[in-house]
C-alpha cells in the first residue's frame, strides 16, 4: 500500500470515527515512526482534516474547508466523495451489511454537489 492509500483510508477511519489515537493509526497500517510522522502532518496541516489533542489523539476538525470557502470546489468535492466512499467501504467490511438509516447517522449532513 503506498503512502496516498494510507492516506486516504486514514482520512475514512478518522472521519467515520471522529477521533483516533495515534497508537491505531500506526497500529492500523504498521507505520513506522518517520512515516506516521508523515501521516500525521498530512492530516493536520496538509489536508487540514485534523487537529491533534494533547500530542496523542487526532480529532476530525470540522471547520475543514468546504467547497464554497474554498475555489478548488471541484478537488473538494472528489475527495469528500472518496471519503465517503472509504467510510462505507470500512463499515461494509467490519459490518458485512449495513442499513441506509445507518448510513445516513454515519455520514451525517455530508454532501456532495
Amino acid at each position: 500500500m503506498n503512502f496516498e492509500q494510507v492516506l486516504d483510508q486514514a482520512i475514512g477511519m478518522l472521519y467515520c470515527r471522529g477521533r483516533l489515537t495515534y497508537r491505531t493509526l500506526k497500529r492500523q497500517f504498521d507505520l513506522a515512526d518517520e512515516v506516521f510522522e508523515d501521516l500525521k502532518e498530512e492530516l493536520i496541516y496538509g489536508q487540514r482534516v485534523a487537529v491533534d489533542e494533547d500530542e496523542r489523539v487526532l480529532v476530525w476538525n470540522d471547520e475543514a474547508p468546504t467547497p464554497t470557502q474554498n475555489p478548488q470546489a471541484e478537488t473538494d468535492s472528489e475527495s469528500r466523495l472518496q471519503i465517503m466512499c472509504l467510510v462505507v467501504i470500512q463499515l461494509l467490511q467490519r459490518e458485512r451489511r449495513i442499513t441506509y438509516r445507518a448510513l445516513k447517522y454515519r455520514l451525517g449532513s455530508v454532501t456532495v454537489p
